[in-house]
């Protein structure tokens, strides 16, 4: 089980550098109602759809990203980085 924090400079840079990612798999779904994802989401913004990615470099890396009507992603907030909850 994880909860989110906030990820280092080194690491979002290093998901800045990502050229692909993911989206949040089921299991991990309940990162959603992590309070740092909820806090970081805030509002919608105009986007149609708005989800957790995750880069294909580190998956232990994530950020929300909203999708605009032109279908267009754009990220939200700041990245976050999964830390297990017994660490």
């Amino acid at each position: 089980m994880y909860r989110l924090v906030l990820a280092t400079n080194d690491e979002q840079k290093q998901y800045e550098e990502n050229t692909t990612s993911s989206g949040l798999p089921s299991e991990l779904a309940y990162l959603r109602k992590d309070p740092l994802a909820i806090q970081s989401r805030g509002k919608k913004r105009g986007f149609d759809h708005v989800h957790l990615s995750i880069p294909n470099t580190n998956p232990k890396l994530v950020q929300w990203y909203g999708r605009s009507a032109n279908g267009c992603h754009y990220p939200i907030g700041p990245v976050m980085r999964m830390v297990d909850v017994t660490e």
